[in-house]
């Protein structure tokens, strides 16, 4: 999915690269392996904003270590990260700015 969109955006690798493994490692260790997660992307005319979700409750505001850690890595990757709520729901949504290739 991050790759077509990155084609069609002509998006340098390195940011397709980086938007990708933001998802993964969102969907890896925030999302519960029980319910479906669902990923947004929006394209705006200098941004592309994702929101994935549900993740677990509070999974990015404990500050334990690992929580810590996958910010900082989120941080690196994209240019904005942020909790929101929907549906009752946490979600976590990515924001970076779209790089011409």
């Amino acid at each position: 999915m991050v790759a077509g969109l990155a084609t069609r955006l002509a998006l340098p690798y390195e940011q397709m690269d980086d938007l990708q493994l933001a998802i993964e490692t969102v969907l890896r260790k925030h999302c519960d392996a029980d319910m479906r997660a669902t990923i947004e992307l929006v394209v705006g005319p200098d941004a592309l904003r994702i929101r994935v979700g549900p993740v677990a409750p509070s999974s990015l505001s404990d500050q334990g270590d690992d929580e810590l850690d996958t910010r900082r890595l989120l941080s690196a990757l994209v240019e904005r990260v942020e909790v929101v709520e929907q549906g009752g729901h946490e979600w976590l949504r990515l924001e970076d700015g779209i790089r011409a290739g």
